[in-house]
């Protein structure tokens, strides 16, 4: 499946959101197409995706799923949490990564 996406533009920068943590549009898309991500629906129903990308970056995405095929991401960073970095590797081993 070929997912579409659009970003959250910061209204004060007019640059991504995701730009701003200097995570980039490529980097999104690979996080979504080839990696194994760990997800979670929050209560105001976005989303919150935890993994590892091929450049070892552990990343965070904020978004919206509007259709089975189109992402809206909110954020994206970089993830310094040592448990979260933990639960991403526990994934990874458990599907013989």
């Amino acid at each position: 499946m070929i997912l579409t996406y659009e970003y959250y533009i910061d209204p004060e920068l007019d640059i991504s959101h995701t730009t701003k943590h200097n995570v980039s549009h490529e980097e999104i898309v690979e996080f979504f197409t080839e990696t194994n991500y760990i997800k979670y629906q929050r209560k105001d129903k976005s989303y919150v995706a935890i993994s590892k990308i091929k450049n070892k970056r552990y990343l965070q995405i904020i978004y919206r799923q509007i259709k089975k095929d189109y992402l809206y991401i909110i954020t994206a960073y970089d993830i310094d949490d040592p448990y979260l970095i933990e639960m991403i590797e526990s994934n990874y081993k458990n599907e013989n990564y």
